[in-house]
């Protein structure tokens, strides 16, 4: 059977992998207080749900599992054969009130009613302590072991480079942002080409073509001076081989443990970096023991942002696919400064501040959410508003942003004691189409800021085209001439400096809850082929560093249709959104990536 373009169905599919199944099982463990991943077949699924609990009810917990899936079989087939769809908590009402009537009808003294298995904890679970288990299928609980096999600098190839660059500019907005490490991670399936000797060609062609794209982009090359420019270009970027034992890259992306992404880059990403003196950019090439590889970038804020970023790596993709450098597109390296000037000595309390909104100490948890091309449609709809059918949709990313700060508003509500805060929304915008002229798609710096929207406390109650109206509002200050005028030039300071101003007294006097956005959609970053074709999935991040603030990233999904959000957010926050079902409604929580 094939329904649309998920390929071959299976019963493992149908039951428990499925956009559809996934969201019905995580929400009965979330209402039984566990966490899970996804088990590899049926038969293990069942095995490991029983595992769970150890009470005088057990035979309850097993009859859920059993209506649960027969329910699920037949959602499918009425979608199939009668082109009807279920709501999904109608479905999870139904699966139980089956089972606890099957189990009344075996056990006449049971004294619970359909909705107490959940309500008042009728499942005890074998760790009663914590009364939460995190379980993995057999084979992913192998430990995956990173060995590093070589370290090196990576300079620029050309001499000339190191000898006649001038010392590259920043743009005001390169002054404002603190150096941290955004990851970009691209994971690579085994070829024909993945023999021992083929890999080694492979990153001895990877080392080469990553000097002489530094001969183009040769500011990655250098380090940073008075927090004014770069230079220094002979100091190089880090490229670090390893060797993954423990664990083949299949069982990897079936399941993903995004506790070990963080193993596949060379630095810790978003961690508050004090030194001026660090490399702009560093890779780690990671090789399975199947012959799939694992290409692991950490890039420096400070100096790229994500489209600068994204024209690095096309750059050095390119190059190392076709052999020539005719076939990549240049950089521009000086327009930035051009368009928006530095401001030399750079006043060190509007860094300060910037610092301040990045970093703030607390345990941040990062998860990963993917939003199916349904539900971001549904979501956009909804975030227009009744009445406005003549008007344009919000965008994907927009709808998306309002209606996950929808759900941490009001998770904070719950979570954090003390009166209700002003919230704010922070969208990060490209400056480089709104400019006048536009600039180039491959100007480099961090050439953008942020959209500001805020919500106070009766914003609870709104509606999501309320909040989408907001964003579209504060984005829409981008798209007026005379505002980014002001921005433009030598006048960019002076407007920068009142923004700051402003921001300062707001948080000293509000102290309000910041949710901050950021897409890495339309970069192309699927399709960065090497040689070896385009990566079969693109990751982000695991544990963020102790200090760092609440951030989503939008990258697309594998299918090209689907959005994976990946949400850092303060632990509380996080558990509490988790279990959200308005959230869950149309969020899938970390998903198998596919067979391979």
């Amino acid at each position: 059977m094939k329904i649309k373009d998920v390929g071959l169905e299976s019963s493992s599919h149908i039951i428990i992998h499925c956009t559809f199944a996934w969201r019905f099982w995580s929400l009965i463990l979330h209402n039984s207080n566990v966490r899970w991943v996804s088990s590899l077949s049926t038969a293990d699924f069942f095995v490991q749900w029983v595992s769970l609990s150890s009470g005088k009810f057990r035979d309850l917990w097993k009859l859920i599992w059993y209506f649960g899936a027969w329910n699920l079989w037949k959602v499918r087939n009425k979608r199939v054969f009668q082109h009807e769809e279920t709501e999904i908590y109608s479905l999870l009402f139904s699966t139980t009130c089956r089972a606890v009537e099957f189990y009344k009808f075996q056990h006449h003294d049971f004294p619970y009613s359909e909705n107490d298995p959940f309500n008042i904890k009728v499942i005890k679970f074998a760790t009663v302590k914590k009364k939460k288990i995190i379980f993995f299928p057999e084979k992913i609980v192998k430990k995956m072991q990173v060995d590093i096999i070589s370290r090196e600098l990576i300079k620029p190839s050309s001499p000339i480079i190191l000898q006649t660059k001038k010392p590259f500019k920043f743009a005001l907005f390169n002054q404002l942002t603190p150096i941290t490490y955004t990851p970009f991670i691209f994971f690579y399936p085994t070829t024909s080409s993945s023999s021992p000797n083929n890999v080694a060609q492979t990153l001895v062609h990877l080392k080469e073509t990553l000097s002489q794209t530094l001969d183009l982009y040769y500011p990655f090359s250098g380090r940073v001076v008075d927090n004014s420019h770069i230079d220094h270009f002979d100091e190089g970027i880090p490229l670090i081989i390893a060797r993954i034992n423990g664990l083949v890259l299949s069982e990897f992306l079936k399941n993903p443990r995004l506790e070990l992404m963080n193993e596949f880059v060379p630095f810790k990403p978003y961690t508050k970096v004090t030194d001026m003196g660090v490399p702009q950019m560093g890779f780690q090439v990671s090789v399975f023991s199947c012959g799939g590889i694992a290409i692991g970038c950490s890039a420096s804020h400070k100096l790229i942002d994500a489209p600068t970023g994204a024209a690095f790596l096309h750059a050095w993709s390119t190059l190392t696919r076709t052999g020539s450098l005719s076939s990549v597109v240049k950089p521009n390296c000086d327009e930035a400064s051009v368009y928006f000037p530095p401001k030399n000595p750079f006043p060190q309390e509007h860094l300060a501040l910037m610092e301040t909104l990045w970093f703030t100490e607390g345990n941040y948890v990062s998860k990963r959410f993917v939003f199916n091309a349904n539900a971001i449609a549904t979501l956009r709809i909804k975030a227009r508003g009744e009445g406005n059918e003549k008007k344009r949709p919000p965008s994907r990313i927009e709808a998306l942003s309002c209606f996950i700060w929808k759900c941490c508003m009001t998770v904070s509500s719950k979570a954090i004691s003390g009166a209700p805060k002003l919230s704010v929304l922070v969208e990060a915008v490209n400056l480089r189409t709104r400019t006048k002229p536009p600039m180039s798609n491959v100007s480099i710096g961090d050439i953008f800021w942020w959209a500001t929207a805020m919500a106070d406390p009766s914003f609870l109650e709104k509606e999501l085209h309320d909040l989408a109206a907001l964003l579209d509002e504060s984005i829409g200050l981008y798209d007026d001439r005379e505002y980014m005028d002001s921005l433009q030039g030598d006048d960019g300071f002076e407007t920068m400096a009142e923004y700051c101003n402003q921001l300062q007294e707001l948080i000293s006097v509000e102290k309000p809850d910041i949710f901050a956005f950021t897409s890495w959609c339309h970069l192309g970053i699927n399709k960065m082929d090497f040689g070896f074709g385009n990566p079969f999935w693109f990751g982000i991040l695991g544990k963020v560093g102790p200090a760092f603030r609440n951030l989503t990233v939008f990258t697309e999904a594998r299918d090209g249709k689907g959005i994976e959000a990946w949400i850092t957010l303060d632990e509380e926050r996080m558990t509490k959104l988790e279990r959200d079902p308005e959230f869950l409604a149309y969020a899938c929580p970390n998903p198998t990536i596919s067979s391979m």
